[in-house]
């Protein structure tokens, strides 16, 4: 699902729209700008402000079209109706998206139960991730990376649907399953360097955010025959459940040799070493994903595309 875009918009003609100045002391006009607009829908506001010659178009598609970002259709359609939508309210004839600076995939698992959530949570604030290291945790929530370039964030769905719903006259009356969110943000530093057209196919954003996925790194220490391990491996393994700072003791190149070593048995040393319950871990991140059926038993609006 695409949970926000950030795109910059051809049109016809530029909307009219407040400006801002600046001046010195003595009343001499210095600068000149634009101010942005903004588009409500009943739950969400979309950002809005010419920029140079084009219009720049920020916000939550999925969440404007119906309300709600628990889950939506998995397609392009919502960005190309949420960018329809706007040049109408500006009463523009002709657009066409030329860039993305920011775009956010998300996919859920529905789990059996919070303390599941919990659990998961709990353990992939230990995990590691490919480039992105240890995670950092704010409020709940992890995240790996930069969101400048590329991030990967997970929470509970559930309490942040109720917090941010609280004053919501359509939705603070639902109570979720146990949901477990994981988002991935590109943004503008990647977009420079990358092809923003393979958005619009909906296998290569589920690609994008499988790539994501595939880079934090779980401990699976409980399910390895330690004895199948190369010896000079097991006392590394050893030092490392004794908690010896490995650093300490040998040069960061091979240091470095022997995590990767250790990461084709599913073992990663850069992580601190704890007791993980990885084959309850490993059940619960594949539960079954959050599908359309699941919100609509809820009595949640989907938007769908309209019929030609």
């Amino acid at each position: 699902m695409i949970d926000w875009i950030t795109c910059q918009v051809s049109v016809s003609s530029l909307p009219e729209t407040g400006r801002k100045t600046h001046s010195t002391k003595h009343g001499e006009l210095i600068l000149e700008g634009r101010l942005p607009e903004y588009i409500e829908s009943s739950e969400t506001k979309i950002f809005c402000i010419p920029f140079g010659d084009h219009l720049l178009i920020s916000g939550n598609p999925t969440k404007y079209l119906q309300g709600h970002n628990v889950i939506g259709i998995d397609s392009w359609d919502v960005v190309e109706t949420l960018v329809e939508t706007v040049c109408c309210h500006f009463d523009i004839q002709e657009w066409e998206i030329i860039s993305v600076s920011r775009i956010d995939i998300t996919y859920s698992f529905l789990l059996d139960s919070s303390l599941d959530v919990e659990l998961s949570l709990t353990e992939l604030g230990k995990c590691t991730a490919e480039r992105w290291g240890r995670p950092v945790i704010k409020h709940g929530t992890n995240y790996w990376g930069n969101a400048k370039r590329s991030q990967l964030k997970v929470y509970a769905k559930a309490p942040e649907f109720k917090r941010r719903n609280r004053k919501s006259l359509l939705f603070n009356q639902y109570e979720l399953p146990p949901i477990l969110r994981f988002e991935h943000t590109l943004g503008r530093n990647h977009w420079q360097e990358h092809n923003w057209k393979i958005l619009k196919n909906d296998e290569a954003r589920r690609e994008l955010w499988s790539k994501a996925m595939e880079r934090i790194r779980i401990n699976e220490l409980e399910t390895v025959d330690i004895s199948k391990i190369p010896r000079k491996l097991q006392k590394i393994i050893g030092l490392w459940k004794a908690g010896v700072d490995l650093r300490s003791i040998y040069k960061p190149g091979t240091l470095y040799n022997y995590a990767s070593e250790l990461r084709q048995y599913n073992i990663d040393i850069w992580q601190e070493y704890h007791e993980s319950n990885i084959r309850q871990f490993s059940r619960v991140i594949k539960s079954q994903p959050l599908t359309l059926d699941h919100v609509k038993k809820l009595s949640l609006p989907v938007w769908q595309k309209p019929a030609a």
